[in-house]
C-alpha cells in the first residue's frame, strides 16, 4: 500500500500541516514555488500570520516498511514578518 507523502520537521511545526499531505502538495491553497536564488528549490505555505517553508523530494520512499509518494521536508515556520 502506497501512503500519500512521508512529512519530516528540521523544527518543531504547527499541527495544521495535514493539508500538505494531499495528493499534490503543490496545489494546496496557499503554497508557493519560492523563486528567488536563496530559496532554490523551496515552496512555501501560507498559514494566517505564519509561512511554513518545506523542500518536495518526488519519487517513491520507502521508511520503515510504509512506502510513499514522496517526501516533504518541513525547513522552517516562521511569522510572515520575519519570513523573507
Amino acid at each position: 500500500m502506497q501512503h500519500k507523502w512521508l512529512l519530516t520537521f528540521e523544527e518543531k511545526v504547527p499541527d495544521e500541516l495535514s493539508e500538505l499531505q494531499s495528493e499534490n502538495p503543490s496545489s494546496v491553497l496557499g503554497v508557493k514555488k519560492l523563486i528567488e536564488k536563496r530559496f532554490e528549490g523551496l515552496w512555501r505555505q501560507r498559514q494566517g500570520d505564519y509561512r511554513i517553508f518545506f523542500e518536495i523530494l518526488s519519487g517513491e520512499i520507502i521508511d520503515k516498511k510504509f512506502t510513499y509518494k514522496g517526501k516533504l521536508n518541513i525547513i522552517s515556520v516562521v511569522h510572515r514578518s520575519h519570513a523573507y
